[in-house]
């Protein structure tokens, strides 16, 4: 990350604000731990840094992640690519609404895609959204019961694309069964629509054919 010379020269130029918001935090300490693991997944650091030199709301929020959210802090380093979601102007006033989550999901897994590349996609997106409706309740922007119905929603339409993928998948190797029925029915607090972002989801399979 900060192997060129102007790297390095950005870093030097971003540490005493980088200092005084991570100062800020709760746990100061562990927050630079996972800021430099979190650069260490970087391939390089210059836009990063000049980002954030740049943004000092974007630093701040940065600096929070990585001090009071230890599960938004983790998805970040092994996913960096979600921190492009950060830069969205409209993160913070965008309400996670089911409809919201389901426009941005047919967006993300359109075309004809093959099977195992529609899962891989929709990991990556259930894994992205999940950070991102964690970020607007830790900044405020949503409350707990909305961001609750957000996670479940997200759950839902995610489970539910799945399982279409599966059943397309099914009907390309096997063919079709006469009859054939499938529901699967959300329990404890998916079934609540009341999901956090460390909850477990339960599931029930139902099947029936002729």
């Amino acid at each position: 990350v900060t192997q060129s010379a102007e790297a390095r020269e950005r870093l030097t130029e971003l540490t005493p604000a980088l200092l005084k918001a991570f100062g800020q935090t709760r746990r100061a300490d562990e927050a630079l731990i996972r800021f430099d693991e979190f650069l260490a997944g970087l391939p390089a650091g210059i836009q990063l840094f000049s980002l954030l030199q740049s943004n000092p709301a974007l630093l701040k929020l940065m600096a929070t992640i990585m001090g009071a959210a230890p599960r938004l802090a983790a998805i970040i380093t092994r996913r960096p690519h979600v921190f492009d979601g950060l830069l969205d102007p409209a993160l913070l006033t965008e309400l996670p609404d089911r409809a919201y989550l389901s426009a941005r999901l047919a967006a993300f897994i359109e075309g004809d895609r093959a099977y195992e590349d529609v899962l891989d996609r929709l990991r990556i997106f259930a894994s992205e959204q999940k950070f991102l409706i964690g970020v607007r309740l830790l900044a405020g922007s949503i409350d707990p019961a909305r961001a609750g119905r957000a996670f479940s929603d997200l759950a839902d339409l995610t489970i539910e694309a799945a399982l279409q993928a599966v059943i397309a998948e099914f009907a390309l190797r096997h063919g079709s069964i006469a009859g054939g029925r499938v529901a699967l029915l959300g329990m404890g607090k998916l079934g609540s629509r009341e999901l956090t972002a460390g909850s477990d989801v339960d599931l029930i399979l139902l099947y029936d054919h002729d």
